[in-house]
């Protein structure tokens, strides 16, 4: 890549929970691929990278064929998918579409390939407040009543 952009790359191993920590710029495009299965908080991951896109997400993802129309996601215990003790989640694809409006995306495009996904999402105006609901469930605003269930 630097011998094709003329630029220099600098390699960093992290975990997703710290892109916050490394003040990165925003990027044009971020490549999401292969790992929203493996979190154990995929929606919070989706809401940090949120944070990093200016532009365009690719996400590519595992996902199961299970309760068409409603958003859903199943869990794995230990290593019943596929054997490997990484993988936590099946959604469908639905709860991945889902979870990316949620995070402040608009899902532009997406292609199922069987158990496979690849989505073309773009960055969303969150509106001069954010995006109450994550700023809520992730501490970052007190909740207000009106937000409480009665």
């Amino acid at each position: 890549m630097e011998k094709l952009h003329g630029k220099s790359l600098t390699h960093m191993n992290t975990n997703i929970s710290n892109l916050s920590v490394l003040k990165l710029a925003p990027f044009d495009i971020v490549l999401f691929l292969g790992v929203l299965y493996h979190l154990l908080d995929p929606v919070r991951a989706l809401w940090d990278i949120r944070q990093l896109v200016k532009g365009d997400l690719w996400l590519e993802s595992y996902i199961q064929d299970f309760s068409p129309g409603v958003p859903a996601a199943r869990y794995f215990e230990r290593d019943t998918l596929g054997g490997d003790i990484t993988n936590f989640w099946a959604p469908n694809s639905e709860c991945i579409e889902s979870m990316l409006r949620d995070a402040g995306f608009s899902v532009v495009a997406t292609l199922i390939l069987g158990d496979r996904a690849l989505y073309h999402a773009r960055t969303a105006d969150l509106g001069p407040h954010g995006n109450v609901k994550m700023n809520t469930a992730y501490g970052f605003l007190q909740v207000r009543q009106k937000y409480l269930p009665r």
